[in-house]
């Protein structure tokens, strides 16, 4: 009887709030228990992160705009998180673009000057940059430099296009400047029907196509004369004849 009445004390004790250290060991526990489960008191996984800001300024080398003849910057920023693309369009002269209400995250960008014509004639390289949320991020003095030339050949023989009917397995395609110094030469299957030189500098230069059998002998050649500003992209269409005394 006498314990049941110091068990029945015990209890008031802890009812009244005389819990004991025992007691704080349980609400921190359960406090704890309840972070776990629920996150620090207002954050949440879903919480949008705050939008970023880019800038970019660029500069035209060495001449700048107006000597260099670019009249527009074409900016292209294209997200590598899943963040969409964007693209705008500036005077050069304004020297700058802000890029802002942007995606946190990294993106790669690529700025290219046209002419009045609208020519793509210089471009820079590109670059990466990371946007981090609530932050401005300025990228300065991004060079744009002029912007090599490409060709694309194709040819024809005096009987059509068909290679096999004219034995002629590969077209061999040679550009050289006007001492004959080589400057690119690719080797194409002549059945594909076309070869790209890139990377090619403005001036005057000789295209050389040579048809060759399958053992690599020489059949045809044809060879044409063309001109390259900055930034051009040519078409040409050579005329492939029989070597008189081999190619």
């Amino acid at each position: 009887m006498e314990h049941a009445l110091s068990q029945h004390a015990s209890l008031d004790s802890v009812a009244e709030g005389d819990k004991g250290p025992w007691w704080t060991l349980v609400l921190i526990a359960l406090a704890l228990l309840t972070l776990a489960v629920t996150g620090p008191l207002g954050c949440s996984d879903d919480e949008a992160e705050d939008p970023g800001v880019l800038t970019i300024g660029w500069r035209v080398s060495p001449l700048g705009c107006d000597e260099s003849g670019v009249e527009a910057v074409d900016v292209r920023l294209d997200g590598l998180d899943g963040q969409p693309s964007i693209t705008r369009t500036l005077a050069c002269a304004s020297g700058r673009v802000i890029l802002d209400d942007l995606d946190p995250g990294t993106y790669a960008f690529r700025l290219v000057g046209r002419d009045k014509a609208g020519q793509a004639t210089f471009q820079s390289d590109e670059t990466r940059v990371s946007v981090r949320p609530g932050r401005v991020t300025t990228m300065n003095a991004v060079r744009l430099t002029a912007r090599p030339g490409a060709l694309t050949v194709t040819w024809f023989f005096d009987n059509g296009h068909l290679c096999a009917s004219n034995g002629v397995q590969y077209v061999l395609v040679g550009v050289y400047d006007l001492d004959a110094y080589a400057i690119a030469e690719t080797l194409v299957d002549c059945n594909q029907g076309t070869g790209h030189v890139e990377g090619l500098q403005s001036g005057s230069f000789l295209v050389e196509l040579i048809g060759l059998a399958p053992d690599m002998t020489g059949l045809y050649r044809g060879i044409e004369q063309i001109e390259l500003e900055r930034g051009d992209e040519i078409k040409l269409d050579v005329s492939l004849d029989t070597c008189g005394e081999g190619c």
